[in-house]
């Protein structure tokens, strides 16, 4: 797996790292090794806990597509398309009811007194999501004067009138300007961010800019009536209007993606209403860090759209941006919080330097796990093998990986289900031997000693239920964040 050790100078500037940057005293990781194809193998507590991650600077990724069959840039789906029938587990069977039906139950007729859906629970759920579900207007684009532009118009952040900022001007190079931004995203709330240079094939068809006439809005901006109910069968409103469609320019060719940490117990929780909230508090703070980040963007001359879930694809774009892999369930698994994360992501005409993609043997561990396949209530995640077709409508094919039966996965206990997470080896702080050894072992690429670590991380009791009365007693000032000991 390893070669000779490389050389330090020469990576820092294979990664674009400039002496501006080290200088301010940012981390760097530690070249330990190199891999077989010539990549360094580094090491960095503060980016990746305790793994070893191998860099792949070559310009290589860690997925494989087939253009001819995702199509062309700005075709990829939101996964909104149609709802089909799926097998629901007997045993499950009540958590695919109308949550307005469950809901009623639990707080109202059972008094707010069933475990891990109490009262305090809902309430705790709710009001996490206040800031997102309230502010429906927190990705706003801006114009000149400060004001939010018609939706699709091209115009350019202007603020104060001043020309757009240069780094040069303060003797900043833009790999060092690159790093600020990043390091701005996390000041705003991110707990960890990147840069890629963005692929169209991720952008969503509604959102991709006409090629013929790309200052004209696209015909389908035209106001246009949908129904909820098509999407989200247990929407409660019929028909509404929607606004005119947003779309992102071709020349915003660089994306910031930002990564914001779920509660480690309270993701232990699911599927009670406390993993639900450590959703929510997410995507609030999604809102508000991604909205921040492309105002201070703005403020310098370049112009961002914020984006949550909307515009494209969040996971490819976050593995373009070096912050981790694609796991056997179907969402981003990183080195430092495993699969505890929302991303959020900030589209950007500034010319930042991307980061490299990221290969910490996620891949090759998922093959033989299956812990979120056994443990997935609605049997939405397969344990056959990667294929380049969905398993419904609202996959995209093209993308050779296990896809997931996005259907019963939403539909299951209206979207509030974090077990996948919670059981996931990935998901465990750093606290323990054990996971130190995992972390250690995971990239030699071993199915054999893969399958044994799993095995002794069931025996350790991760993965077990956390119960909502359990985690109200926990010590307030005691978390488990980014893997730090506790």
């Amino acid at each position: 797996m390893f070669k000779n050790e490389v050389d330090r100078r020469k990576f820092m500037q294979a990664l674009g790292i400039g002496a501006a940057a080290a200088g301010m005293g940012v981390s760097i990781p530690q070249v330990v090794a190199q891999s077989k194809d010539g990549n360094p193998i580094v090491e960095d507590k503060s980016q990746y806990g305790k793994f070893l991650v191998e860099k792949l600077i070559n310009g290589d990724y860690p997925y494989q597509i087939d253009p001819k069959i995702l199509g062309q840039p700005g075709s990829a789906s939101p996964d909104r398309k149609v709802f089909e029938p799926f097998e629901v587990p007997e045993e499950t069977k009540e958590f695919f009811r109308p949550a307005s039906v469950l809901d009623r139950e639990r707080l109202v007729e059972k008094g707010g007194k069933v475990p891990n859906f109490t009262r305090l629970d809902y309430a705790f759920k709710d009001a996490s999501w206040w800031c997102h579900n309230e502010a429906r207007g927190v990705f706003p684009w801006y114009t000149e004067n400060g004001g939010t532009q018609e939706l699709g118009e091209r115009s350019r952040p202007n603020w104060r009138n001043l020309p757009p900022w240069d780094p040069q001007d303060i003797e900043m190079s833009w790999h060092d300007a690159s790093l600020a931004m990043k390091r701005a995203a996390c000041f705003y709330g991110a707990s960890q961010a990147g840069v890629a240079e963005l692929n169209h094939l991720w952008i969503y068809a509604q959102n991709s800019e006409p090629i013929e006439e790309p200052h004209q809005r696209p015909a389908d901006q035209q106001e246009t009536e949908i129904d909820p109910r098509r999407y989200f069968p247990n929407a409660a409103s019929g028909p509404q209007t929607r606004s005119r469609q947003r779309y992102i320019p071709r020349d915003l060719n660089r994306v910031i993606v930002m990564l914001f940490e779920e509660d480690y117990h309270a993701i232990a929780n699911s599927y009670g209403r406390l993993a639900s909230a450590a959703v929510g508090i997410a995507y609030s703070r999604m809102a508000f860090t991604a909205s921040t980040l492309a105002r201070f963007i703005n403020h310098l001359g370049w112009r961002a759209i914020a984006s949550g879930n909307g515009e494209g694809l969040s996971v490819p774009m976050a593995i373009d941006a070096g912050l981790g892999q694609l796991g056997r369930n179907g969402i981003l698994i990183t080195p430092k919080y495993g699969p505890r994360v929302r991303i959020a992501k900030v589209f950007t005409d500034m010319p930042l330097v991307a980061d490299s993609p990221i290969d910490f043997g996620v891949d090759q561990f998922c093959q033989v796990c299956m812990l979120c396949a056994d443990h997935c209530p609605s049997l939405s995640i397969t344990k056959g093998g990667k294929t380049w077709d969905g398993l419904c409508p609202r996959n995209n094919p093209g993308v050779y990986k296990w896809y997931v039966q996005t259907d019963s996965c939403n539909a299951f206990n209206d979207f509030s289900c974090s077990n996948c997470k919670k059981v996931c080896p990935f998901n465990k702080p750093n606290n323990f031997w054990l996971h130190r050894l995992i972390r250690r072992t995971i990239l030699a690429r071993s199915r054999s000693l893969d399958k044994v670590m799993v095995s002794l991380d069931q025996m350790s009791g991760y993965g077990r239920d956390l119960q909502a009365a359990d985690f109200w007693k926990l010590n307030p000032c005691q978390t488990i964040t980014g893997r730090e000991p506790v």
